[in-house]
């Protein structure tokens, strides 16, 4: 982009001819090289200058290829190439609203449905580069009747505030919930819980309110199937801030 900010001279207003192309101040396209800058005042008294322009360099963004996930999971995306000259930089989902608070390079999303995501980079000039991966969700039959994320951050930032469970259509009803500390005492429980919605939430948080610490928990599920088998799930849930 080239900008000519002021023109000074006795006689106003000032035609101002790009390489012979007409402009008014600001040339948006450019390409590097010689441009012949040619002005002419009210009187038609002219002033040639020949201009030397060299385009910054790209920035550079790239978030690698497309991606293909079997079911209901979790993935975390982080750009495979991104400039360190960016000051603005941030996850878009596809309704183009940011997905951290300030900047960020990596999420955590869980994905239930086919869905793009975008990264939008600007530098210190205003320049702005925007790349999009997307993930496609594969349905497999043999999916799992209970899915849980491996890692969730109760910070307040609205991004994976809470552990989500999904249960899919097999799961008939719920006996417990319960998390588990590494020393085996039970910090949060839900009982008789009977038949589940498609998802439940924990917000890391015990029974009585208190924020846990950073660390890995155990999250035991005791459920029934349709079919009426009796089957208990157990994993490690890892929780940051």
């Amino acid at each position: 982009m080239l900008v000519i900010k002021n023109v000074d001279g006795q006689f106003p207003p000032f035609d101002m001819y790009l390489d012979s192309n007409s402009f008014i101040g600001t040339v948006f396209d450019i390409n590097s090289g010689s441009h012949s800058l040619h002005i002419v005042d009210s009187k038609g008294c002219t002033k040639d200058t020949i201009l030397e322009y060299i385009n910054p360099p790209a920035l550079v963004l790239e978030l690698g290829q497309n991606r293909t996930i079997n079911n209901s999971q979790s993935i975390t995306l982080v750009p495979i190439k991104l400039d360190s000259s960016g000051i603005d930089y941030f996850w878009l989902n596809s309704d183009f609203n940011k997905l951290c608070v300030g900047n960020c390079t990596s999420i955590t999303a869980f994905i239930e449905s086919d869905t793009t995501f975008y990264y939008e980079l600007k530098d210190s000039k205003g320049c702005t580069v925007i790349d999009s991966i997307f993930i496609k969700e594969v349905k497999n039959k043999n999916s799992s009747e209970v899915v849980v994320p491996n890692i969730f951050s109760p910070n307040g930032d609205h991004i994976n505030d809470e552990l989500d469970i999904y249960f899919n259509e097999d799961v008939a009803s719920i006996e417990s919930l319960i998390i588990f500390d590494r020393w085996g005492s039970q910090l949060w429980t839900q009982n008789n819980i009977g038949e589940p919605s498609q998802l439940i939430k924990w917000d890391g948080k015990t029974l009585s309110g208190k924020r846990l610490n950073v660390g890995v928990y155990v999250l035991m599920i005791s459920y029934k199937t349709k079919q009426g088998i009796k089957k208990v799930f157990v994993k490690d849930i890892t929780l940051v801030y």
